[in-house]
């Protein structure tokens, strides 16, 4: 819920008839300087809309604002000690009478400085409205002027004080808008009617309690509403084919290129080779059948002897070549 173009319309001292009465009222209430314009202003996101004071005290009218479907009231500040005893009562009649006498009061959010224990006044006000039964929301104001472990301890203070639940206390700050989506869930809450299952404050508003069949209705359309959508199944893309390489067609030069690079690369490896080992090659490239040297025999060679042996030269008839000496 978001509320756009609220504007004034009247102030009341009382349970009074104004232009517009009707719609649902969300009345807002707290000591003196506790930051209700502040609050106000920053709930309807308008900044000028309540005007904001350093002097506590100002307002001493109930000034009602126009929200769309609902209106916003904004009650005098109690607890100021500079008033008069005298004024200081008038503006508990004027509240008494308002919150006693209003049937289209729906919620009351109560305004506490986050900062300090709650006072004697407050306690009076909470015991006030519980006595005659109107719902009510705590807010603690000025939280950014805290941290989160102060703040914590703090509001553990406030419901001992008050007697309340630590989900039922809003930390809220117009500075940086601390709570400012929680309050909008809860007036949200509170316009579906999820204060009229108590008999009680149904009762004080005129209307019938909700049975267990509305309520059960409402908590299943909140369900359907809250509920997720369902997740589709996404496709995966498929990588798109590559194209087929077209086979280059080969060329006539082609084997003539590949014996001009093999004879070039043969010239090459003759140049780097050394002198000696090209005189080598050539020695070795000898005809097989030159070849005058035997390998020497078996026998020698088991004997352990390493000379060579070397054939002798026979003459046709068998008998040996002898020299005259």
């Amino acid at each position: 819920m978001e509320i756009k173009n609220a504007k004034f319309i009247t102030s009341i001292t009382g349970n009074q008839p104004f232009p517009g009465k009707g719609l649902p009222e969300l009345a807002v209430s707290g000591k003196s300087n506790v930051g209700k314009s502040t609050f106000i202003n920053c709930m309807c996101n308008n900044h000028k809309l309540a005007r904001t004071s350093q002097e506590p005290g100002k307002t001493r009218v109930i000034n009602i604002f126009d929200c769309g479907v609902f209106h916003l009231v904004d009650l005098p500040g109690y607890g100021y000690a500079k008033v008069s005893g005298a004024m200081q009562r008038s503006w508990g009649a004027m509240m008494e009478g308002y919150l006693s006498g209003s049937q289209e009061l729906l919620h009351v959010f109560q305004l506490v400085d986050l900062r300090h224990e709650p006072t004697e006044d407050d306690i009076m006000m909470i015991n006030y409205m519980r006595h005659y039964d109107v719902p009510f929301t705590i807010v603690a104001t000025k939280a950014d002027k805290l941290s989160r472990s102060q703040r914590f301890s703090n509001i553990a203070r406030i419901c001992r004080t008050l007697g309340v639940q630590p989900w039922e206390v809003i930390p809220f700050s117009g500075v940086d808008r601390t709570g400012r989506d929680i309050v909008l869930d809860r007036i949200d809450k509170i316009l579906d009617g999820e204060d009229l299952r108590d008999p009680a404050v149904a009762q004080r508003m005129g209307k019938k309690p909700k049975t267990e069949e509305e309520t059960a209705a409402d908590e299943a359309k909140k369900a359907e509403t809250m509920a997720p959508a369902p997740v589709q199944p996404v496709k995966e893309p498929q990588p798109a084919a590559k194209p087929k390489a077209e086979a280059k067609p080969v060329s006539k030069q082609a084997p003539k290129q590949i014996k001009k690079e093999s004879s070039t690369i043969k010239k090459t490896t003759a140049k780097l080779q050394p002198k000696e080992s090209r005189n080598n090659d050539k020695k070795s490239a000898k005809p097989a059948g030159k070849i005058t040297t035997s390998s020497p025999s078996k026998k020698n060679t088991a004997k352990g002897q390493d000379k060579k042996y070397v054939s002798k030269k026979t003459t046709p008839a068998g008998k040996p070549n002898s020299r005259k000496k």
